[in-house]
């Protein structure tokens, strides 16, 4: 399992007649296998309006919960795809505000490493991430739309994570079954032969001892 934070940012908007975005999320995932990740995060980002005479007019506050499917690629690098589906506030300073499904697919890149004792890891993904401001999901839609309803951006992540837990270990090696011989050549051997030391040519029981002499 990991937690994560990092910076996001949004490219030049035209759906939002905006400049670019600026931003933060944090959240973190469990693994179920190598190959597939649960994930959730929050998010916060604001915009400068081109042309405003008051900038920074576009608020979004959401969460996210998805889905990554990781390809591990060896020496730290595990490449992913990714999926999740949310809740999204967007907001426009002196217009009005709506609360709306959001849903996004992208793609991006872990690498891990030990640091300090512990695991780290640094991610970059991008995806396109859509609000669906038509369905004003709790009843506060008070943005006007367009005739589709949606509203559709990228969204570029660079972020930090750290690894919880110990990595499990290796399991021990298991020692090696050393060879039964026999030291003193009476045909008993070591693991059984309780007189050891039996003079050569000397017959023995089934325990390596000496016989009774006649």
């Amino acid at each position: 399992p990991y937690l994560g934070i990092g910076y996001q940012h949004v490219p030049e908007d035209e759906d939002r007649d905006s400049g670019f975005g600026n931003g933060l999320y944090g959240g973190g995932g469990v693994p179920l296998n190598q190959w597939f990740v649960l994930e959730g995060n929050m998010y916060y980002d604001r915009w400068s309006r081109d042309g405003a005479s008051d900038p920074n007019r576009w608020r979004d506050y959401g969460a996210d919960a998805g889905a990554l499917i990781t390809i591990p690629a060896g020496n730290g690098w595990i490449p992913f795809f990714s999926v999740d589906a949310g809740v999204g506030k967007t907001r426009l300073r002196g217009v009005g505000s709506s609360t709306d499904l959001t849903y996004a697919a992208g793609a991006g890149i872990f690498y891990l490493f030990e640091s300090f004792g512990r695991d780290w890891g640094l991610r970059f993904d991008a995806r396109y991430r859509m609000f669906e401001l038509g369905d004003s999901l709790f009843g506060d839609g008070s943005i006007p739309t367009g005739s589709d309803d949606k509203l559709g951006e990228a969204v570029v992540r660079f972020g930090m994570l750290t690894l919880l837990g110990s990595r499990p270990e290796a399991p021990a090696p298991k020692p090696e079954a050393k060879a039964d011989g026999d030291a003193d050549g009476d045909g008993v051997p070591d693991s059984k032969d309780q007189c050891p030391d039996t003079p050569k040519g000397v017959k023995v029981d089934e325990k390596g001892c000496p016989l009774p002499a006649d």
